[in-house]
């Protein structure tokens, strides 16, 4: 397996870190982690230790968020993200692995340059890195990232956020990254704890905070598992046809069924027209394929 490593570190406090790209990824993901010149070092935890705490450490955690987002700590990890080194694929360079650039052609002043070539990722990036500087919000941050890498970045901007920023971006990058429950660089695990952590009002839009504080005591749900994905995932819904579609989208899957307790979900979004219905695997009583 393979760390991809930050170039740029002596901006963050010498902080380096690794992460494995989402289509390289072959299941679960153990960090290494890199020294940095000074000898510090970073090392993602497994994800099991995540699962070691108690509400007073969650309290204690909120209590130590920041007021307000620091923009200008997340801009400088999104330039980290940026010089991460391109991987290609083959089918390079059209298409690449990389947490901002998804082709290897990109337009710098009007003209079409080769990132896969030092002299045009040279040009590319420092455009990027312009594009960064003068980005002045979060969420404008948040759409110079590719959504394959969503929860990644989250896990690194993670402490420079206020709450309800960091529940903001938590709801918007779960729903919209391809396979959340996949992401290699952050365990279900680890989500968990994050949703448990959001501030509710903040993760979800309005109408789905009322579906969410309205829902049942105790509903049936499902869940599509196609062939490769996790079936312990956290992503339910409560319409079976939703869940079966998923479960045939890559080839003959199955949909598992049941019971949910409201005192377990974690949220409810349907921005997406999906009702899904976020709880943990372990927390789904009775369940079985249908």
């Amino acid at each position: 397996m393979r760390c991809l490593r930050i170039l740029r570190i002596e901006k963050l406090k010498n902080r380096a870190f690794c992460i494995e790209p989402p289509a390289l990824a072959g299941g679960s993901f153990v960090c290494r982690g890199i020294k940095t010149k000074t000898g510090g070092f970073f090392r993602l935890r497994k994800p099991t230790e995540y699962d070691k705490i108690n509400s007073e450490k969650y309290r204690k955690e909120i209590e130590t968020m920041r007021k307000k987002t620091d923009l200008e700590a997340v801009k400088e990890t999104l330039k980290l993200f940026l010089y991460m080194p391109i991987e290609e694929t083959d089918l390079s360079p059209i298409i690449i692995q990389h947490p901002i650039f998804d082709t290897g052609y990109s337009s710098v002043d009007g003209k079409i340059v080769d990132i896969t070539k030092p002299e045009g990722l040279q040009k590319a990036t420092k455009k990027m890195e312009e594009k960064i500087d003068s980005t002045d919000t979060l969420i404008r941050c948040s759409y110079i990232i590719r959504n394959s890498y969503y929860l990644t970045f989250l896990k690194y901007i993670k402490e420079y956020l206020s709450l309800q920023d960091f529940s903001l971006l938590l709801g918007k990058f779960w729903t919209e990254e391809e396979n959340p429950n996949g992401d290699v660089n952050v365990s279900v695990s680890l989500a968990a704890r994050w949703f448990r952590l959001a501030d509710k009002k903040s993760l979800m839009y309005d109408d789905e905070y009322e579906t969410y504080t309205a829902l049942p005591e105790s509903f049936i749900a499902y869940r599509g598992v196609a062939p490769g994905r996790n079936p312990n995932g956290m992503s339910w819904t409560r319409e079976y046809d939703k869940a079966e579609w998923f479960s045939n989208r890559f080839g003959e899957g199955y949909v598992l069924e049941g019971t949910v307790n409201k005192k377990d979900t974690l949220a409810f979004f349907n921005r997406r027209g999906e009702e899904e219905i976020v709880i943990e695997a372990k927390n789904v009583q009775n369940k079985q394929k249908i």
